[in-house]
């Protein structure tokens, strides 16, 4: 995991400080911000590079241990077959990828990622059973894949509109299931964990009333990671030098008003710790 991230981080901030030049303003980046009910902008390559400066690292780390923790369940069989919603650029999978190799679990495992923007800097490990659809949920139909046995929310759940949520809970309905167990695994957003929770509750009504699947353990069942340094997880340290610009980015702004941009929210420092990371993982059956 060190390697991965020393890498990611390094080619997106090179990529970031490129793209700022000839910026007239940063304030588009402030879309980035998860105190409202309105997603940032993920279609501006700008808005995501920020957001994996700030919060991949992290987020990765947490979705590795969850992918631990199903293992240890010892619920499903040895070949994964997931859907991720809101899948982003995909750290649901390199987590698992990177947990299964950790653990010596012999998974074999088939992705499927959706999302109505196409990210960059997806894992590029070449595994052939890993596939992306990107378009609006307010359009689908149904999802393609009978053998699912995992559903993932790599905190997407609570950023979904009224509408693609319940586009999405309609596709889900007219979907087939095979499997006779499944689990459903979310990531919850510490500023809105009750939101993200009552979120996940209508999708586990949908399998329960449209699948007929019935929920193993309670869906107020979460795990509340301990307050840790992610770097004692990853092994990755971030780089001084990154971390320094991003705690200054207004600063940085072409135009910065030392009076008017002091506090506007633009500076804030990559998350580096476990504090308030929440997820998930209900096993249903039938």
């Amino acid at each position: 995991m060190q390697a991965y991230l020393a890498n990611l981080i390094d080619q997106v901030y090179t990529d970031f400080r490129q793209q700022l030049t000839g910026q007239e303003c940063f304030c588009d980046l402030l879309t980035l911000n998860f105190g409202t009910d309105s997603a940032p902008n993920y279609q501006s390559p700008l808005v995501q590079q920020l957001y994996l400066l700030r919060y991949y690292p992290a987020y990765l780390v947490e979705y590795y241990l969850a992918w631990r923790d199903l293992f240890e369940l010892n619920f499903l069989p040895t070949h994964l077959q997931v859907l991720s919603i809101g899948c982003g650029n995909a750290p649901d999978y390199t987590a698992l990828r990177l947990a299964a190799r950790d653990t010596g679990n012999e998974y074999l495992y088939y992705y499927d990622g959706a999302d109505r923007v196409q990210w960059h800097y997806r894992d590029p490990a070449n595994r052939p059973a890993r596939r992306y659809h990107f378009s609006d949920i307010v359009f689908w139909t149904g999802f393609r894949r009978a053998e699912y046995n995992v559903v993932t929310f790599p905190k997407s759940i609570g950023e979904f509109s009224d509408e693609a949520f319940s586009s999405m809970l309609a596709a889900l309905g007219r979907s087939h299931f095979t499997e006779d167990r499944l689990c459903l695994m979310s990531s919850v957003r510490a500023s809105r964990a009750q939101h993200d929770k009552e979120m996940l509750e209508r999708v586990l009504e949908v399998f329960e009333q449209s699948h007929g699947y019935k929920r193993l353990n309670p869906s107020h069942n979460s795990t509340q990671l301990p307050n840790q340094p992610v770097s004692q997880v990853s092994g990755f340290y971030y780089p001084e030098d990154v971390y320094r610009f991003l705690e200054s980015l207004n600063e940085q702004c072409p135009a910065y008003d030392c009076c008017t941009c002091h506090d506007c929210g633009l500076s804030r420092r990559p998350m580096l710790n476990t504090k308030g990371m929440e997820y998930q993982i209900i096993r249903m059956e039938r």
